[in-house]
């Protein structure tokens, strides 16, 4: 197998090497053509220096005392909220997941409002079955 790649490669050389011939024999010449240059990118233009767009104003930074005074007033508001009404009540009102409520009242130190109504008289259930067994 491999003596036959050699000898196909051969003689496809030698019919390479009868054609140079003959092409020098007609008198044509080789033609040495100019390599590749490489050229950079031209820059950028400058986007921001444009006529007729109007410049947007910078928008004010956000402070770390305007965070926490809006995070204090959203906290009272839930607190407000957790003094009437329970916790699945307070999601209904303002539209916030169970856990920002409940993130709200522990950064606030309150909790809302107990989903079962009389737990004395659970609790005093509770003993009792516990007393009679």
């Amino acid at each position: 197998m491999t003596n036959n790649y050699i000898l196909v490669r051969s003689e496809r050389q030698e019919e390479l090497e009868a054609a140079k011939a003959a092409f020098f024999m007609s008198g044509n010449k080789v033609q040495v053509l100019e390599s590749f240059s490489f050229q950079p990118r031209r820059p950028r233009k400058d986007l921001a220096g444009q006529h007729g767009k109007r410049a947007t104003r910078p928008q004010p930074k956000r402070t770390y005392e305007d965070h926490f005074a809006e995070r204090k007033a959203y906290v009272n508001t839930i607190r407000e909220l957790a003094k009437t009404m329970t916790i699945d009540q307070a999601m209904a009102a303002t539209g916030k997941s169970e856990s920002a409520m409940r993130r709200a009242a522990h950064e606030g130190g309150f909790m809302f409002k107990s989903k079962v109504v009389d737990r004395v008289r659970i609790s005093v259930n509770v003993t009792e079955r516990f007393a009679n067994t």
